[in-house]
């Protein structure tokens, strides 16, 4: 009887461990991929013409493309290059048309979401405005295509 407990356990230990691993077939598949560090970079336009504008006065744009080409949510703040600059240090950024929303230079940021796919684009817009209307230095002459350098820095979030 003690002998037929022994074959038991011996049966069931053979039907559990040894002949499973005898059917079993195995394979090893690697996984391989290139991992990219997160980078904030953003594309804005070359240029954009606002328009003629005298002291007293104030000239709005229309949407101008702020484009997320990195791959993290970036926070976009725009600042003069020269922050010396009299006339220019006069813009506002708002992201509505509505009066109270615009804020100055320097002041004004716009988060955007990364975009869906690696080495896509996410976009949004904004306006600028050139808001004279309280400017009281003079302008001594017409200044036909004033321009200065907007840099906008784009910070990981």
């Amino acid at each position: 009887m003690r002998r037929g407990r022994i074959l038991n356990v011996l049966f069931l230990f053979f039907l559990i461990f040894i002949i499973p691993q005898t059917i079993a077939d195995t394979n090893i598949m690697s996984v391989e991929s290139n991992i990219i560090r997160g980078t904030a970079s953003v594309s804005v336009p070359d240029t954009i013409f606002l328009g003629n504008v005298t002291r007293g006065y104030s000239i709005r744009s229309d949407k101008v493309y702020i484009n997320n080409t990195g791959n993290v949510d970036i926070t976009v703040t725009p600042q003069l290059e020269n922050s010396s600059e009299e006339i220019y240090s006069n813009l506002y950024f708002s992201t509505t048309t509505t009066e109270s929303s615009f804020r100055k230079i320097g002041n004004f940021s716009l988060n955007l979401s990364k975009p869906d796919v690696l080495g896509g684009v996410e976009s949004d817009y904004i306006y600028i405005k050139l808001d004279l209307t309280n400017y009281n230095k003079t302008v001594p002459s017409d200044l036909i295509s004033y321009k200065k350098n907007i840099r906008f820095i784009a910070m990981a979030r």
